[in-house]
């Protein structure tokens, strides 16, 4: 009877709840991209990096938190706690973000989504494309590595911080991503950072001590963390300013169809043939984003020289 409330709590609550917190995520993610372009152009990248160190912050501190404050006052009082420390926290950027540019006000359905973007715009087409491709497989050492630790043998008291490390590491990699790609271009740092994440993803499978997980975390963050901060940065030199929030919107909406899609991909192919084929899959997903972009690049610069 237990388990049977807690699917139907799950089904009946669950769901419909993780649909509003992720399009309520999903809603104050783009604007606050978009607003921060606005302001900087030499040190974008590094406003980037910082913004997006937030994240990595919470993705560090906030699995711990949970874990401690639940034995001691429960599930529901941990979780509004989280409530209420995301409002207090969210009045900040609610009194403090200004746009620097006018509006461009448009009536009707293309105001949000204008398939002609793609249609019209080769380059920004096929960024999304590679990002289909690296999202795909990016999420698979982020989603497996405690679990995989596990399996091997190491303490599941000890693995539960592995996810923690990684995100302390890739706070790390979000600065100096941001801060090279004020230096070298956006898509320049971009292609050695999905390469590099690509690479230890492929090394994932083989981790089988505590040692090697440690590494894989540290290693992981930091690509995957210089990856997050600047992946959205080559989208500014795609079009305009006054319709960069259609494109970063309407880029990070397709994207996200496989960000959703990867990890259970994989899932079932560890099921199925176990962590390698998952490794290999996720590896040579983001191999081929990698490739994809240093077409784009060629296209941009026409040539192979030059900042991107």
């Amino acid at each position: 009877m237990p388990t049977a409330k807690v699917l139907l709590f799950v089904v009946v609550f669950g769901e419909p709840l993780m649909a509003h917190i992720s399009f309520a995520a999903g809603m104050l993610f783009s604007p606050v991209m978009n607003v921060i372009g606005h302001w900087w152009s030499k040190r974008r990248g590094l406003a980037f990096g910082l913004v997006t160190l937030g994240s990595s912050f919470g993705g560090t501190t906030i699995p711990i938190m949970v874990r401690r404050l639940i034995p001691r006052i429960g599930f529901p009082w941990t979780m509004r706690t989280l409530g209420f420390m995301f409002f207090g926290l969210l009045i900040i950027p609610n009194l403090t973000l200004k746009r620097r540019l006018p509006a461009q006000p448009k009536k009707g359905l293309k105001a949000v989504w204008d398939p002609t973007i793609f249609t019209q715009n080769l380059e920004l087409t096929l960024y999304i494309v590679a990002g289909l491709f690296c999202f795909l497989g990016l999420y698979t050492v982020i989603y497996f590595l405690d679990i995989s630790a596990v399996a091997h043998g190491v303490d599941g008291n000890f693995s539960f911080y592995l996810i923690s490390i990684l995100n302390g590491a890739s706070g790390v990699g979000r600065v100096l991503a941001g801060r090279l790609s004020d230096k070298f271009g956006p898509g320049n740092t971009v292609i050695p950072c999905v390469l590099a994440a690509a690479a230890i993803t492929y090394g994932f499978p083989f981790a089988t001590t505590r040692t090697h997980f440690i590494l894989i975390a540290v290693f992981y963050g930091l690509a995957s963390g210089a990856y997050i901060a600047t992946f959205m940065l080559p989208v500014y030199g795609f079009g305009e300013m006054k319709d960069l929030g259609k494109r970063m919107g309407m880029g990070v909406t397709t994207i996200s169809l496989t960000a959703l899609a990867g990890p259970p991909i994989a899932g079932a192919l560890i099921k199925a043939y176990g962590y390698d084929a998952a490794g290999y899959f996720s590896g040579t997903c983001m191999g081929i984003s990698s490739a994809i972009i240093v077409v784009i690049r060629f296209i941009h610069l026409k040539g192979w020289k030059g900042k991107f």
